[in-house]
């Protein structure tokens, strides 16, 4: 199945609707401002959730990733083991300081 983001975006809105997930919460979830999480739900727009969004919604709603990208499998899978959530944290975390030490040296040259 071809991937279509006006689709994708369409069942990310209806699951986040389904589970009664404000852009709000999901943007306070994940860091953002509402403004940079309300261009995930417009159609028009080609910005797709961010891998924390997605992440969070995994974790916390049992997201299946498969479905949301293509249409394809059921709505929700088991929750993650253990060691795959760990992981997924831990590459997290490094990137949020990568992101910490690039800022850092941009804004001391």
């Amino acid at each position: 199945m071809d991937f279509d983001c006006a689709e994708t975006k369409k069942r990310f809105t209806d699951f986040c609707k389904k589970n009664k997930i404000t852009q709000v919460k999901l943007a306070e979830a994940v860091g953002l401002t509402q403004g940079s999480v309300c261009r995930w739900f417009d159609v028009k727009s080609d910005t797709m959730p961010t891998f924390q969004a997605l992440y969070w919604l995994v974790a916390n709603f049992r997201l299946d990733l498969e479905w949301l990208i293509t249409g394809a499998k059921k709505a929700e899978t088991e929750p993650l083991d253990n060691s795959l959530t760990e992981i997924i944290k831990e590459l997290l975390e490094n990137n949020k300081k990568i992101a910490e030490n690039l800022l850092n040296k941009l804004l001391k040259d």
